[in-house]
């Protein structure tokens, strides 16, 4: 199974602006394959990954590409990775701790996706006061 985790959302100020909510909602994030942590980063973006992973999922399945995170928060690209190798995808980082091997189908992914982003808006909701909802859809509202 792969997941990402994340802990202690925090935004120094309340979000007003996308640009807000993109940059200043961050949280310790995880990218976890079978309990084993591939990458992990301290004040990571995550409302931002949260959009892009959503977005890279939407694509048409059978001529989607690879997905890279850009954030404007990063001074470069490939923090997160999902990568097609075979008939699956592999996931990882620019800095992983150890190169994750094991393949997963574009269904795992896409749930996996999907959880994060249901769990961010309930604990922006529940921690920080703030309606994510307006900026991170989940998989299941489009």
């Amino acid at each position: 199974m792969i997941e990402f985790r994340f802990t202690d959302l925090r935004s120094e100020e309340p979000p007003v602006t996308l640009a807000d909510v993109l940059v200043r909602v961050t949280a310790d994030l995880s990218i976890v394959v079978e309990d084993r942590v591939v990458y992990s980063e301290v004040d990571f973006p995550v409302v931002e990954l949260a959009v892009a992973l959503v977005r890279w999922c939407e694509l048409p399945g059978c001529g989607r590409v690879d997905f890279e995170f850009d954030s404007m928060s990063t001074p470069e690209p490939g923090w997160v990775w999902i990568r097609r190798e075979g008939a699956g995808w592999r996931v990882g980082s620019l800095h992983e701790e150890y190169p994750e091997m094991l393949e997963f189908t574009t269904d795992q992914v896409r749930d996996a996706v999907h959880r994060f982003a249901v769990r961010l808006v309930a604990t922006g909701r529940d921690s920080l006061g703030v309606d994510l909802a307006a900026w991170v859809p989940t998989l299941a509202s489009r």
